[in-house]
């Protein structure tokens, strides 16, 4: 996963601490001492559950609302499936007073898949707290001024800097306009229609030690011949670009080790 560069940028250092877990580590003492907790509270839980006479446990998955992207979320109530090892689902459960949308975890005992997705559906139908959001509509680039501080440049990407280096077969050019008031980025990646087929996606990265960094913003999964949208950096993403630290990755089909890469270069 690192290799390839298509993780969240964000993950990159839980990532990297997975990544130095010893290879003899599902052998070891202490992963067995963890696997028999895990036991031991499954076995807890399943009886408390008895004893109350109860199929489903129902609590907030956080406590605190999310963050605007990309922020990263604090805290989790939803540990109790990951260390039992029971299914669990998420449901809208209504929205804040300043109508925030809120969400509620649903556990149930081992293999209550069933019982679970037959709850969570009659618990969704009956309440109908689910509020579609609201969508703001795309204004193509081509057609907004250019405030004073906003930044408009190309990219080209090509197969001679893929991670390892190889000629992939195909490239694109790529049109950027970066606003420093919002922080917004346009983007339009223009891809060739003959080499679509050859395609794996379009990718924003920030560069880090390694070959491949980690992504900040997937432009597309499905190529067209034109790529367009806008995505919001965080503050630390809009120091990166001036720095120089963003790159542009159409990924091959065949294998996302390999891609046609090109510069932000912010100018």
């Amino acid at each position: 996963m690192l290799a390839t560069g298509l993780h969240s940028a964000q993950l990159e250092g839980i990532l990297n601490v997975a990544n130095g877990t010893p290879d003899d580590y599902l052998s070891g003492d202490d992963y067995k001492r963890r696997l028999t907790a895990r036991e031991t509270l499954a076995g807890t839980v399943t009886g408390l559950m008895d004893g109350s006479r109860v199929d489903v446990l129902a609590y907030p998955v956080v406590r605190r609302i999310a963050p605007a992207i990309p922020g990263n979320q604090i805290g989790s109530n939803a540990g109790l499936s990951a260390q039992t090892g029971f299914p669990a689902i998420n449901i809208p459960a209504g929205a804040t007073a300043s109508g925030f949308p809120v969400g509620v975890e649903l556990l149930g005992r081992q293999f209550a898949e069933p019982k679970l997705i037959a709850v969570a559906y009659a618990f969704e139908k009956a309440t109908r707290h689910r509020i579609a959001p609201n969508v703001v509509p795309f204004v193509e680039p081509d057609t907004i001024s250019s405030p004073a501080g906003d930044v408009t440049f190309e990219v080209t990407a090509t197969g001679g800097k893929s991670i390892p280096p190889s000629d992939v077969g195909f490239g694109a050019t790529a049109r950027f306009k970066f606003r420093n008031a919002s922080r917004e980025l346009d983007y339009n990646v223009m891809l060739a229609p003959t080499l679509l087929d050859q395609v794996g996606g379009a990718y924003l990265h920030r560069r880090t030690n390694r070959p491949n960094g980690g992504v900040i913003a997937i432009l597309e999964k499905r190529p067209t011949a034109s790529i367009r949208g806008v995505v919001t950096l965080s503050e630390q993403e809009a120091d990166d670009l001036k720095a120089g630290k963003l790159y542009l990755a159409v990924v091959s089909r065949k294998t996302p080790r390999l891609s046609a890469r090109g510069d932000l270069i912010y100018a």
